[in-house]
Parts: C-alpha cells; structure tokens; sequence
C-alpha cells in the first residue's frame, strides 16, 4: 500500500517540534555555559562558542514572539545604554557586561512569553544531588571530577557539584528543590540538600522562602499595611542595632574568624558608602573599598561583598531596575528567595536560572489554581443532592 509523505505529522512521528527542539537547545547551551565557566583554561575555551551560539537562538526565538511596553522599553533601554558604556568602561569589562546583560535580558524576555517546561533540568538537578552525595559520604571519590575545576583546593572543601561552584550549585538546586516542594512534600529532604552544600546564604535563602510560604504568605497578603509596617520596623531596628549585632558575632566567633562574610556584610549594609554602587548610571566594573567607605577589616580590602550591589553596578542603575521590575512580575513567587540571596550572591543574570524562575513560577501558579479539591456534597436551591466533582489534576 503507498504512502503518502504529505500524510505524516513529523510532530506525532519524531514527538517534539521544531520550536521545542530550539527550546531545548536553549536550555542545553545555557546549563553548557554555567558548567563550563568553572572549569580550567582548556576546558573553559569552549564557554565562548556555546554563547555565541546561544545568542543566536535566543535572537532567533525572539523573533518569534511579540512582547509588552515594559518588555520592550527593558529591551530598548539595555540596548541603548550598554551600548553607551563602552565610551566609559574599558573594553574588556565592557564586552563582559554586555555579554551577560544580553543573554539575561533576551533569555527573560523570550521564556516570560512562552510556555515550556523542560526535560533537561530535573535530570541535571538529579545528577548534581548524586554527586553531593557521594562527595558527603564517599570523599575522595570524585578527585578526577574536581580536577577538572580552575579552583580545585575550593572544590575539595566545598563541593560544588555538576557545575563545580558550590554556591551557584546551590542556587540552582534551590530554585528546583522550591518547585517540587510545592508540587509534593519533601519531608525535610531540600533542607537537607541545601545543607550539605556549604552555601550558607543560600541555605538561609531557602529557609526564609519555606517560612514565608507556609507562614506569612496568606496572612500577609490580607493585611498589607501591617507587612509595610513590618519591614519599616525591621528596617530601623536593624540600622539602630547593627553594631551590637556585629560586635556580638565578633565575641562569640574569636578574632581569627572576624572577616567572615556575614560581619562584613552587616558592615557593608550600615555603611552609607556602599550605596553608591546602586547609582552608578552606566554598566561598569567595582575595585576595591568605595571612596568614603567607615568599615574596613585589617585582611580585607573592603571590596563589596553584596550582590545587590553588584549588580546595580555591573548592570547601571536603569537597566538593573527594569530587570528586576520584569523579573520579579514574572516570577512572582520566587521573590523571597532572590531578595535574600542578593545579600551575597549575584546569580540573577544565570540564563538556566532565568529559564528556571520563570517557567517554574507559571508552573506552580497552575499547581495552585488546579490543584484537585475533595469531593463535597452540597445541596442545590431545589433541595437536590448534588456531589461537586472536580477532576482536574496537575502533575509536576
């Protein structure tokens, strides 16, 4: 019997799209670049070509979608003043930063208008979860792994797992660990993840994401004012008190460990100084102490250690604003968590992450609208039995 070729649905033969394959490949290359970044010179090389391609995807896909005024108004206003910088910035940083805001920006834009969820992330999450574990409780075993990071002596004492950096790993497990949470319960399980990770900021950042969740969340957002006033309250205690704060951290942990991250970043915090970085018009480059600066440590030049900071200053005031104003409205339920990491870390621009945050949060917002609700009898106006059967489900 003759077949006709025009009679076969590639989509139902093959089981994925072109679209979804471009997808995918987005995907791949952007977990490729942050896997890549972290390893040594000969292996590092190739982060260049995966981005460059990676560029052209993601300028190809987002041709294919149309975006709202405040998506376009970030587009145009990143273009425009990341171009600007070069006359400002030295060359070199300013390649960098282009390089990261573009990515950031157009992976943001193309993901926040689409709906994909990948298959790539779980398995690499998985993997990554492997590896910690074996490190935990078999060290020594993953020695020809480690190597393979440009920061080999970090790695042995803080593992830092499939993307051999212990704090983004633990940022991007983290983002996965707070969907599936919320998809099903984990019993402690990312708690304990986190923990074995080493990143204390992230650690906390987790933490205060389940407490907000599952305690603040719903009485908050039906008394507003009193979460203002709340935050206002925080505010002043904290600026009044920082100093007996930081002086008992200091007794309690010797002399030795005073430069610890947590006491120079409560510095960092109260001193005026350091909200310059929050300023700067243009995208530029931080060194060392700001001009002014109250807190200095003997052992530590004074350099910013908070990623707000950073990334006000590596993005320039306009464009950083923009991007979290788009951020945050589309990964509404992520914001907790990405308000307290920026008090050390600066993953936000991680494309993977990006894809992470804003896929995860449509996500879970259907989790929560569909979630099945059990079966009820009510009585109808006409004295009626009725059973409301709900049989909508939703799967992670």
């Amino acid at each position: 019997m003759a077949v006709d070729l025009r009679d076969i649905n590639v989509k139902q033969v093959l089981g994925f799209s072109a679209k979804k394959l471009m997808n995918e490949s987005i995907v791949a290359l952007a977990i490729l670049q942050m896997f890549f970044s972290a390893t040594i010179p000969s292996l590092k090389v190739l982060q260049i070509p995966v981005e460059l391609i990676l560029f052209i995807f993601l300028f190809v896909a987002c041709t294919t979608v149309k975006f709202n005024r405040w998506q376009i108004l970030l587009l145009y206003v990143s273009t425009v003043i990341t171009i600007a910088s070069f006359a400002t910035t030295e060359l070199s940083v300013s390649v960098v930063n282009a390089k990261q805001i573009g990515l950031a920006v157009l992976i943001l834009l193309y993901f926040s208008k689409i709906k994909f969820n990948s298959k790539l992330i779980l398995p690499t999450v998985t993997v990554s979860i492997i590896l910690l574990i074996i490190n935990k409780f078999f060290p020594g075993n993953l020695e020809s792994f480690i190597s393979l990071s440009f920061n080999k002596e970090f790695n042995m004492s803080r593992f830092g797992g499939i993307f051999l950096n212990a704090h983004f790993n633990a940022f991007f497990i983290a983002i996965a660990l707070i969907y599936y949470g919320q998809c099903r319960r984990l019993y402690g399980f990312g708690v304990w993840i986190l923990y074995i990770t080493a990143s204390k900021f992230i650690f906390v950042s987790y933490i205060a994401h389940l407490l907000y969740t599952n305690l603040l969340a719903r009485y908050l957002s039906k008394h507003s004012g009193i979460f203002i006033l709340l935050i206002i309250l925080g505010v002043f205690t904290f600026v009044s008190y920082a100093d007996v704060l930081i002086n008992y951290l200091i007794d309690n942990n010797g002399v030795e460990k005073k430069y610890n991250s947590a006491i120079i970043i409560l510095y960092q915090l109260i001193d005026p100084a350091y909200y310059k970085f929050l300023l700067s018009p243009l995208p530029s480059v931080y060194s060392g102490a700001p001009e002014g600066a109250k807190v200095l440590f003997d052992g530590h030049d004074g350099t910013n250690e908070i990623g707000l900071f950073a990334f006000f200053t590596q993005s320039g005031f306009f464009i950083a604003l923009l991007y979290l104003f788009v951020l945050f409205k589309h990964a509404r339920l992520y914001i907790v968590f990405i308000m307290f990491t920026l008090l050390h870390n600066n993953f936000i621009l991680s494309p993977i992450c990006i894809v992470m945050f804003v896929t995860y949060s449509k996500e879970i917002l259907l989790h929560r609208t569909f979630k099945p609700k059990p079966e009820k009898n009510r009585v109808s106006r006409l004295g009626y039995s009725i059973v409301s059967n709900n049989n909508k489900k939703y799967k992670c």
